[in-house]
């Protein structure tokens, strides 16, 4: 069948279900990428290792909710943990057809404390860091979503 202009339907239908077919491949619908190119699978790293640290922030975040207040002899002290805005992701292949990428992020977490002579007193207390620990975290690429 041909419409006015000379077109053939049958291959504009075809060609559509191409560009569907196509759509599919390289996007999931829940977001997650499929068999895509490297520098697709390493923006979805990217967007990952984001999500990933913002839950890092939130799960530790300075409230008083969250923070350990300790007695010690001479006072009290509330220990906080915190992840600083800067981070790192690498990709990596693998020979893997279950999981043909990991992807590595790294990250520093410090530990800070306050000290006072009054439980009370600590929230007007300057921080001090007590340790700076480099974190390494490696999650997997299975079936188009990262997995830790």
């Amino acid at each position: 069948m041909r419409l006015d202009s000379g077109i053939n339907v049958r291959s504009v239908v075809i060609w559509n279900l191409g560009l569907f077919l196509a759509l599919v491949i390289f996007m999931c619908p829940n977001g997650s990428v499929a068999a895509g190119s490297d520098a697709q699978v390493e923006t979805s790293l990217r967007a990952f290792a984001g999500q990933y640290m913002q839950s890092l922030r939130k799960e530790n975040c300075r409230s008083p909710q969250k923070s350990r207040v300790e007695s010690y002899e001479g006072g009290y002290c509330i220990r906080s943990v915190v992840y600083d805005g800067s981070w790192s992701v690498e990709l990596k292949k693998t020979e893997s057809k279950a999981t043909p990428y990991i992807g590595v992020l790294t990250y520093q977490e410090r530990h800070l404390v306050r000290y006072g002579p009054e439980e009370k007193d600590l929230a007007n207390q300057p921080e001090v860091t007590v340790a700076q620990i480099p974190v390494t975290e490696i999650f997997r690429f299975s079936k188009g979503n990262w997995v830790y």
